[in-house]
């Protein structure tokens, strides 16, 4: 996971994606830890995490992975909000997603 090279924008991006993710209201709260896989201020300190250090660990990837990809096919008729917060569209979303994984 260290030689994950993310351009500045989908470090951006992916911080952007947790924390939208953990104060939005796109996963409801009974259902958040079991979609995302963590809790909601697990995924605050990992979005700020993502920003502050060049080492991610590969939980760090997993827990991205897992809110980016829900955050893909979950919040239903929120498309628009979710890009707005994040500032990437899902064509951008879908892209990352394919990198982070490989």
């Amino acid at each position: 996971m260290n030689n994950l090279l993310l351009t500045e924008r989908e470090l951006d991006v992916v911080a952007k994606s947790l924390r939208a993710a953990a104060n939005g209201t796109f996963f409801p709260d009974w259902e958040f830890e079991t979609l995302t896989g963590a809790t909601r201020n697990k995924i605050r300190s990992e979005a700020d995490a993502w920003l502050g250090t060049t080492e991610r660990s590969p939980q760090m990837r997993e827990l991205a992975l897992s809110v980016i990809s829900n955050l893909l096919g979950y919040p239903h008729d929120q498309r628009s909000e979710l890009e707005a917060l994040i500032g990437a569209d899902s064509t951008e979303l879908t892209a990352l997603l394919r990198k982070l994984s490989a």
